[in-house]
């Protein structure tokens, strides 16, 4: 909320808290209410609702056997977008995400392949794997990549998407490249 010191008129604002101090309470609060009402109103309109795709997504590779499990991650992909929501909201916050190996970037394209928005997540085809001792001490963790991996990602629902692309981040020794794993089209929406 914006503090009353940040009003233009300090001498008025000093008169008028000086002023309040003679009257009776009610009469305080309804003048108060009426000094802060603007300041609420102009932070109310700065929370503005913005409509999201709830998606619901299918990842599959089609040249390994379903449910086998590979040291590395699949990089060719069927994407299939298995059904599909509008709702009010807003994507979760990513101020400033940090690429790894782990994430997928899902990016809103339009009808030119043109980006109109990118969603960073963590890649929902990793398994973590440990193995034990029988003693009980882990002798050995990584990573191990499912063939196969369905997920839900909410984009903006921006007029212009019409697909999505999905890619891997590759760290190629200064910087992260992104491979192109898969890509769908989006069901028709209509925009209200």
């Amino acid at each position: 909320m914006k503090k009353i010191s940040q009003l233009r008129n300090a001498g008025v604002l000093a008169g008028f808290l000086t002023c309040l101090s003679m009257r009776p309470r009610f009469i305080q609060a309804v003048m108060l209410s009426f000094l802060v009402l603007p300041i609420g109103l102009a932070e109310a309109g700065d929370t503005e609702m913005t409509r999201v795709i709830e998606l619901h997504v299918s990842s599959t590779s089609p040249n390994a056997a379903r449910d086998n499990l590979s040291a590395a991650p699949p990089t060719d992909n069927t994407i299939t977008i298995l059904s599909q929501k509008r709702a009010q909201g807003a994507p979760p916050k990513q101020r400033n995400p940090e690429l790894s190996q782990q994430n997928l970037i899902i990016v809103g394209v339009n009808a030119r392949g043109q980006e109109i928005s990118r969603t960073v997540m963590l890649d929902p085809r990793i398994i973590r794997a440990e193995t034990a001792e029988p003693s009980g001490k882990l002798t050995s963790s990584g990573l191990l990549y499912r063939n196969d991996a369905t997920f839900s990602v909410m984009v903006p629902d921006e007029p212009g998407v019409i697909g999505l692309k999905v890619y891997q981040p590759r760290w190629s020794g200064a910087e992260y490249t992104l491979d192109l794993i898969g890509e769908a089209k989006l069901p028709e929406v209509g925009h209200d």
